[in-house]
């Protein structure tokens, strides 16, 4: 969201949180701020909070309280009374942090470094930033909290909460805070670049400059946790210790006491992102495959699927995993590494088995699996298709490109994509390709055919599907047109591969039949289809009348 903020090239940028209404003075703010000719500038500001009783809003009650309705409710009131109301009414919110933003776009950033891949309301990024911002000492900083006056207001039944403090995002979030810029190590008066406050005075705007030990009772309210002010020089605010409950707001604790020990755990995980009918999105990759990892992920979110999890490999790629806020586990490979794992290596097809052992115990604990490998660009999401096949089917790849052949010939199972229900049948072949692919010296890929089609096909319905003798489970092999392999009609070596896909009507693309990791990165680059910058760690996404900005998700 800030990197595409960044990106319009526009007078002034203005990032706000959606629960907060905003009064008609912030454009008399913006205005003043403007008019001081700092050159560089980043304004912020905090909210109060007012409780909904207190208003008498009965016809919103059991009704959430957005900007539009609030301009509807306050359309017939004066506003000057409502400003008045809010100023003595209101209570600073403790643990709200910064609730806008905004700054006059230049080649000078918001502050020095990267920005971290925080996760949207799991707590510690409007802290970081505003940290980093203030040590860089690259803009001047300006609150203006009380010369705006924004506020929220909270019906009793109001569910807006932090996450819980068993929140792998609370976690991811902390981890990110700790590892990147200054945050949790800068001393309690860390810089000596000036805060300025703009605030109310009579009729007008005054302007003041505060050190680092004495910034203005809005800001110093969500500010001072970390800071450690006992006394505001420019407001005389006493900092009593606040009691912020929530796991994300206990910033001092959360970051000593976070270790680099692996405490995702997939139980939990399962329960935060699995989708409401019990499905989850899988891969499982090793930290050499890590870039394509990062587009894949960044292909889902631009979907908008949520429901994904990343088993890993080897601790280099869980520790790239929580750096990267993913939802991230470790396999039960018993590797502490996985460099030597090339392409078709003994190592290789050692650690690949970890992917059917895995997704066994993801529907032995009641959820059903999408498994994609990290080469399969989605241009949709195929879920409720693949659901539409019902309980007791395995959707799954093929592998054969020939249009003469039929889809289900022998070892033509793709294990790199499938469906997988949550029910017996489905668990009781997956252990037993999880029991013939241990006794194997290839990978696992020809046990899921000779288990689940019988060996030389001989358990083959028809020309796309095969039928598990003792489970009765039944494979699908999915329309070749509509997720295609590497090989399938030379999509690949097409000049305009999304434009051929489109007219055949794909849902993913598999960049299989390809050897070479780095030969696989260069095949989908040059088909316009990656969607991660490396350097930058964010998501490639051309947005309308910007093409070439970047997105952080």
């Amino acid at each position: 969201m800030v990197a595409r903020a960044r990106s319009v090239s526009s007078g002034v940028v203005v990032i706000v949180d959606p629960d907060v209404v905003l009064p008609p003075s912030l454009t008399k703010v913006l205005s003043h701020v403007r008019s001081l000719q700092h050159r560089h500038w980043l304004m912020v500001a905090t909210s109060k909070t007012l409780p909904g009783s207190s208003l008498a809003i009965d016809k919103l009650h059991q009704v959430r309280i957005f900007f539009f309705s609030m301009v509807s409710f306050f359309s017939d009131l004066n506003l000057m009374k409502v400003e008045d109301y809010v100023s003595k009414n209101g209570r600073w919110s403790e643990c709200g942090g910064v609730k806008l933003w905004a700054w006059n776009p230049s080649q000078v950033p918001l502050h020095a470094g990267v920005l971290p891949p925080f996760r949207y309301g799991a707590g510690f990024y409007n802290q970081w930033m505003l940290n980093e911002a203030i040590a860089s000492e690259l803009r001047v900083v300006i609150d203006v909290s009380e010369a705006l006056g924004a506020f929220q207001i909270l019906l009793s039944n109001d569910t807006i909460q932090a996450p819980p403090s068993s929140s792998w995002e609370v976690d991811a979030n902390a981890r990110l805070a700790r590892t990147y810029g200054s945050y949790a190590f800068k001393p309690p008066h860390f810089s000596n670049q000036p805060v300025a406050r703009l605030f109310p005075c009579g009729s007008q705007l005054c302007h003041q400059s505060c050190d680092a030990g004495g910034r203005s009772q809005a800001l110093m309210t969500s500010f001072r946790r970390y800071v450690h002010e006992s006394e505001s020089s420019c407001g005389k605010l006493s900092a009593p210790q606040l009691d912020c409950s929530s796991s994300q707001h206990q910033v001092s604790g959360n970051l000593s006491s976070i270790t680099s020990g692996y405490s995702y755990q997939l139980e939990s995980l399962l329960l935060k992102v699995s989708s409401p009918d019990k499905v989850v999105v899988l891969t499982v990759v090793s930290h050499s495959y890590r870039d394509m990892l990062m587009s894949w992920v960044c292909r889902l979110r631009h979907l908008n699927v949520t429901n994904y999890l990343v088993a890993t490999i080897d601790k280099e790629m869980y520790q790239f995993g929580i750096l990267q806020g993913l939802p991230v586990f470790r396999t039960e490979s018993g590797r502490s590494d996985s460099k030597d794992c090339t392409f078709g290596s003994s190592c290789f097809k050692t650690v690949t088995k970890s992917k059917s052992r895995t997704v066994l115990r993801i529907l032995e604990l009641g959820y059903s699996v999408l498994f994609s490998d990290v080469d399969v660009y989605w241009f949709s999401s195929p879920i409720r298709e693949l659901m539409a096949f019902g309980p007791g089917v395995l959707a799954a790849q093929t592998d054969e490109y020939n249009e003469k052949e039929a889809v289900n010939l022998p070892r033509r199972l793709n294990s790199g994509f499938y469906f997988a229900w949550s029910d017996n049948a489905t668990i009781v072949s997956f252990r037993k390709i999880v029991k013939h692919a241990a006794k194997s010296k290839l990978s696992e890929q020809p046990s899921f055919y000779d288990v689940l089609c019988g060996e030389d096909g001989k358990h083959r319905k028809g020309n796309s599907s095969c039928v598990e003798p003792e489970t009765n489970l039944t494979v699908e092999f999915l329309d070749r047109w509509r997720y295609p392999n590497g090989a399938y009609k030379l999509i690949w070596d097409s000049k305009d591969v999304r434009g051929t896909c489109q007219r055949l009507g794909c849902v993913i693309l598999h960049n299989n039949w390809k050897t070479g990791h780095q030969q696989k990165i260069e095949r989908q680059t040059r088909a316009g289809l990656w969607e991660y910058d490396p350097e930058t760690r964010m998501c490639s996404r051309a947005w309308k009348n910007h093409e070439n900005s970047k997105h952080l998700y």
